[in-house]
């Protein structure tokens, strides 16, 4: 995977088979490869990997975030000399594991973005909670989002979404 860590994005999934049929039908990527717990889309030299880390036991996020966070520091002590740039994106529900890995165990990212979040979950108020330079933390929602919304009173939304960046 060395060769192609500077144009890949991994996504933390809940539901494999709606994300590659999201990814594959909306978004017009190739089906590279296909799993029930890592599936790989490509576009030209782009591929995005598609992880689902309870696929076969479906586990709470707090106890996923060990293994993104393992996964992360994996990928990056792979690549020697220039880093890649590396960052966690977390949709849905499926934000909750990188912003637990993030605050709880601290992830080696260049940037963390939550989009359609009910909230990042444990003790994280805002952008400076996930360990993370607050100014690589982003957030995205949809106003018509029901999950996104559950985080109405949460740090998730505003202008400035507790400091992250829109």
């Amino acid at each position: 995977m060395k060769d192609i860590l500077g144009a890949m994005a991994i996504v933390v999934v809940s539901d494999m088979n709606r994300s590659v049929a999201f990814y594959r039908d909306v978004l017009g990527l190739k089906v590279k490869y296909e799993s029930p717990g890592w599936s790989e889309l490509v576009n030209g030299s782009h591929t995005v990997a598609l992880v689902s880390p309870g696929c076969a036991n479906p586990q709470p996020p707090e106890a996923l975030s060990g293994r993104l966070a393992d996964t992360l520091d994996g990928l990056r002590a792979s690549r020697d000399g220039d880093p890649a740039h590396l960052t966690a994106i977390g949709h849905s529900y499926g934000s909750t594991t990188p912003g637990h890995a993030a605050h709880d165990e601290g992830i080696p990212v260049d940037d963390v973005i939550f989009v359609g979040s009910p909230g990042v979950g444990g003790d994280t108020n805002n952008a400076g909670d996930t360990g993370v330079d607050p100014d690589h933390v982003w957030a995205g929602a949809n106003s018509r989002d029901p999950v996104a919304n559950l985080g109405n009173h949460g740090w998730v939304h505003g202008e400035t979404a507790f400091g992250a960046g829109l």
